[in-house]
């Protein structure tokens, strides 16, 4: 395509972007902002709370899963009820879908 940077990207594709960012950073943003700006402060910390261990805890199933499966192409069998739990929900395919652009270092080229 014409103004082709590496492949990656174009010119034209980078300034349409850059005006939908500055779209949403000028018309999009401010009523959001006023609208969490309402939030009283004791129901604001109650809530940014609960999406704090609500996100902890969607990393450490997401490492638990990744990491029993590293484990599973070396062989290494589940020790432990969790593994085991990996192993049957958090299959190859599973991940494999949710993790498409993941490599492993044992996968030949």
């Amino acid at each position: 395509m014409f103004l082709n940077i590496n492949g990656r990207t174009t010119i034209p594709i980078m300034l349409v972007w850059g005006f939908l960012g500055l779209l949403l950073v000028k018309v999009v943003y401010p009523p959001v902002s006023n609208l969490i700006e309402r939030i009283p402060i004791k129901i604001g910390d109650r809530i940014y709370v609960v999406l704090v261990v609500l996100m902890a805890l969607d990393m450490l199933v997401s490492w638990t899963a990744i990491i029993r499966q590293t484990l599973r192409h070396n062989n290494i069998p589940p020790f432990t009820p969790v593994g085991e739990f990996c192993d049957s929900y958090y299959n190859d395919d599973f991940l494999r879908h949710y993790f498409p652009n993941m490599e492993h270092p044992d996968k030949k080229p």
